[in-house]
């Protein structure tokens, strides 16, 4: 499906990958979109970010944690503890 200007619509903001990869911040979210999404190697995204490979590497390893974690909490909601529930489950009340 294609837009009126030709180019493929973005996807629905409803998307949790896509709200998570844009909360990121920009130098992370760039160093996946270029290396995961468009294949490039490290260094070729180093040269396009001007960055060093190191720099683009701690990006890529910490957005895909943070990215990995947004997703972990968007499918698996927590639960709030019933008032006066324990929070460490078998333990004595008090």
């Amino acid at each position: 499906m294609k837009a009126m200007n030709g180019r493929k619509p973005e996807p629905p903001a409803k998307d949790a990958v896509y709200q998570a990869l844009w909360s990121l911040p920009e130098e992370q979210r760039t160093a996946i979109t270029l290396v995961r999404s468009l294949g490039l190697t490290v260094a070729q995204a180093a040269h396009r970010m001007c960055l060093s490979e190191t720099l683009v590497r701690q990006d890529l390893r910490h957005g895909l944690l943070m990215l990995a974690q947004l997703l972990r909490e968007t499918a698996e909601p927590q639960e709030e503890p019933a008032p006066g529930a324990s929070l460490h489950p078998g333990a004595p009340e008090r």
